[in-house]
């Protein structure tokens, strides 16, 4: 499977699992009704998944070849990196936006 289909792939399995986690532990309570939450909740994960994925591919095809040379740890601390910059958007659009209270 190529990197960039992969980061997609396991971005949308992360999204369903973030949901549920999301509303039962991080912003349980949220007044926002079930269909409006599961719509922005997309929203802002679709925004997510594009910092994701042109980071990611920035990263391990621009940046870090001058760093690492073996393309799979390369791949991952792209990956890895990407992910993390865009848990603080999407945390701060959940609070704000999905879960609102």
């Amino acid at each position: 499977m190529p990197f960039e289909i992969a980061v997609l792939a396991a971005y949308l399995v992360g999204m369903t699992v973030g949901y549920l986690l999301y509303k039962h532990y991080v912003f349980p309570g949220g007044h926002t009704p079930l269909g409006a939450q599961i719509r922005n909740f997309v929203l802002i994960n679709l925004i997510g998944i594009v910092i994701v994925a042109a980071l990611s591919s920035v990263l391990a095809n621009q940046v870090l070849p001058n760093l690492i040379g073996a393309q799979d740890l390369r791949e991952a601390l792209a990956h890895g990196l990407a992910i993390g910059t865009s848990a603080a958007t999407s945390f701060a659009g959940h609070k704000w936006v999905t879960f609102a209270r």
